[in-house]
């Protein structure tokens, strides 16, 4: 891993996040390596992980120091981005034009 830049990878034992690890293991000469960031190293997903050549490290989003660990050395950092929430009702369509 030291010869490939390292990709964190938040939420990496959820479906997009466990994708993305997957995707970079799976590309073995591309250079980037995987480093699995999770709360729970200890979940199935995280031990399916290491085994396959991620690097699966501790850390919450509630501990800043967990995550300067975790981020410590790493080229670049992927996170699911949660979908915004509509606050207020969608405008009503409008009639279509008879012209």
């Amino acid at each position: 891993m030291a010869d490939k830049k390292i990709i964190a990878v938040l939420g990496s034992t959820g479906s997009q996040g466990g994708g993305l690890c997957r995707a970079i293991l799976a590309d073995a000469a591309g250079g980037f390596a995987c480093r699995a960031i999770t709360r729970d190293t200890g979940k199935d997903k995280a031990k399916a992980l290491s085994a396959a050549g991620a690097q699966v490290v501790k850390a919450d989003l509630d501990d800043v120091e967990s995550l300067k660990q975790a981020f410590a050395g790493a080229h670049s950092r992927a996170r699911r981005r949660k979908r915004r929430r509509r606050t207020s009702p969608r405008p009503p369509k409008r009639p279509a034009s008879s012209t």
